[in-house]
């Protein structure tokens, strides 16, 4: 089995509707970054080191709409 990176996995989750902090069936670049940076960091502390992914642009931008 192909395994993704910490980044690729929770990216993909959040986008498909785990990042949808205030469930209005859409992902804001803010829902994602505060998504992906929080997972991303936790997890990579406890198994290889702590990863701080990076985020750029306006967090209200809409990514999806579900």
């Amino acid at each position: 089995a192909t395994e993704t990176g910490l980044f690729t996995y929770f990216l993909a989750a959040g986008l498909m509707g785990q990042a949808d902090a205030n469930a209005d069936k859409t992902i804001t670049l803010g829902e994602l970054k505060a998504y992906v940076t929080k997972n991303v960091t936790e997890t990579s502390i406890r198994i290889l080191g702590k990863q701080t992914p990076m985020f750029f642009g306006n967090d209200d931008n809409v990514l999806v709409t579900y």
